[in-house]
């Protein structure tokens, strides 16, 4: 009862009060949005992967930027057991001309039509093998360059600049903070490897899976989930420390804050509970 006056007779310092809660809340809210954000900027390309596990290189330690896979070792991947579909995929960033003329780096993805590596297209057109100039770009993409389907967009890797058409939307998310952006695999290997023989080079960066019973280490390559997969993107393992520690001073900091308030407010007012007890104020009115 007490408590209900003083509310109404210290309207000024509880609201006060009430807006320290407020913003410390909001606070932890903007944390959490942090954390989502950053998540799906470093990754949520390889979580919209079709797939139920992801091969890489064996000595790449699951670092999709390290990981380089052999032809021999695709077709061996592609053949265990209880396997009910496979897809190369390869990878590599590159920069590429926006179209205010400003430089910026996209996630280059290279994978097969008719596989199930093969993104979904919103808009515009799929790419045909035919396609060896041609571009999937993600909406994000196209935002960040202020290119549409149909523009030209120039790439530059290793100083050598090729240009490509943008020929198909697709909403896959962002790989290491960048926007992907999807082509044929034979086009990511001429664009990444240059110079190399074609019997030199990778076949693929990584191979995503169908299928049951595939999560192991195995002669040449290590088969690990989606989940795990994404965990070993380099960055978000501290990134995801980091938000986890902000989360948490926050709620602490909150909740000392908060019991701190009520403390003084409480020892304030410890010699006027006395004497409202001491002239017979029931426990239940105090």
């Amino acid at each position: 009862m007490i408590g209900l006056l003083e509310l109404r007779r210290r309207k000024f310092q509880f609201s006060l009060i009430a807006l320290i809660v407020t913003l410390i809340s909001y606070l932890v809210l903007m944390i959490n949005g942090l954390g989502v954000g950053l998540n799906r900027q470093a990754g949520s390309a390889l979580r919209n992967f079709d797939a139920d596990a992801i091969a890489y290189a064996e000595e790449a330690g699951l670092s999709v930027i390290r990981s380089e896979l052999s032809d021999e070792l695709v077709e061996r991947i592609a053949s265990r057991p209880g396997l009910e579909a496979a897809a190369p995929i390869g990878y590599v960033a590159a920069n590429y001309v926006a179209a205010d003329g400003m430089v910026d780096s996209a996630a280059f993805l290279g994978f097969d039509p008719g596989t199930i590596a093969e993104p979904r297209v919103v808009a515009g057109r799929p790419l045909t093998g035919s396609d060896t100039n041609g571009l999937l770009a993600d909406k994000g993409f196209l935002r960040l360059s202020g290119l549409d389907i149909g523009d030209t967009v120039r790439v530059t890797l290793r100083l050598e600049t090729r240009e490509f058409q943008i020929v198909g939307e697709i909403d896959e998310g962002s790989f290491f903070f960048q926007p992907a952006v999807y082509l044929l695999r034979s086009t990511w290997q001429s664009l990444k490897y240059g110079s190399i023989p074609e019997d030199q080079r990778p076949d693929a960066s990584i191979v995503i899976l169908q299928g049951n019973g595939l999560i192991g280490t195995y002669d040449g390559y290590d088969v690990v989930s989606r989940s795990t997969a994404f965990a070993n993107i380099e960055g978000v393992q501290g990134q995801q420390s980091t938000v986890q520690a902000l989360r948490v001073f926050g709620y602490l900091i909150g909740a000392l804050v908060i019991g701190v308030f009520f403390y003084v407010l409480t020892l304030q007012k410890v010699a006027q509970i006395g004497v409202l007890k001491a002239v017979g104020a029931s426990s239940a009115f105090v």
